[in-house]
C-alpha cells in the first residue's frame, strides 16, 4: 500500500522538487533517520503445514513488550543504532539525537527524517544544525 496524498498534485509537485535539491547534494553526507518498532503481540496468525497435518505453534501471552530500534543510515552503511524499550516518543528521540546521533555527525551532513511529531520536538533542530553548522 501506498499513501493516497502522492497523488495529490502539491504534494507530487513538492517531491519533484525535493528530489531535484537532493541530486546536488553530495551523496556522502546524506543521513537518513530510520525506526522500526516490534510488539510481541506481533506474531503470525497463520501458516503452513504439510497436508493432513494440523499447524501448531507457540506465541507469547500477555505482559507485551514494544522495542524501538533506530539508526542513522549513511551511504557507508548505518551508524549511532539504538534500542528503546517502548514505543518512540519526543524525548526519547531528543535524548537519541544528542546522545546518538549528534557525536557522529561530520560538518556539513545533510540530516534526513520523516513527518513523524516526536522528529518535531523541541530541541531537535538545534541539536542537529549546532553540530553540523
Amino acid at each position: 500500500m501506498h499513501a493516497a496524498e502522492q497523488h495529490r498534485p502539491d504534494v507530487a509537485e513538492k517531491r519533484a522538487h525535493w528530489y531535484e535539491e537532493l541530486q546536488m547534494e553530495n551523496t556522502g553526507a546524506l543521513v537518513f533517520l530510520d525506526e522500526s518498532g516490534a510488539n510481541t503481540q506481533m506474531a503470525r496468525r497463520g501458516g503452513r503445514s504439510p497436508v493432513g497435518q494440523r499447524l501448531v505453534a507457540h506465541v507469547p501471552h500477555g505482559h507485551y513488550q514494544t522495542s524501538t530500534l533506530i539508526a542513522a543510515i549513511r551511504l557507508e552503511g548505518p551508524s549511532a543504532p539504538w534500542v528503546f524499550d517502548g514505543p518512540m516518543n519526543g524525548q526519547m528521540f531528543l535524548a537519541w539525537v544528542k546522545q546518538g546521533l549528534v557525536p557522529v555527525l561530520k560538518k556539513g551532513d545533510l540530516v534526513i527524517l520523516d513527518n513523524l511529531s516526536t522528529h518535531k520536538v523541541q530541541g531537535v533542530r538545534e541539536g542537529v544544525q549546532l553540530k553540523v553548522v
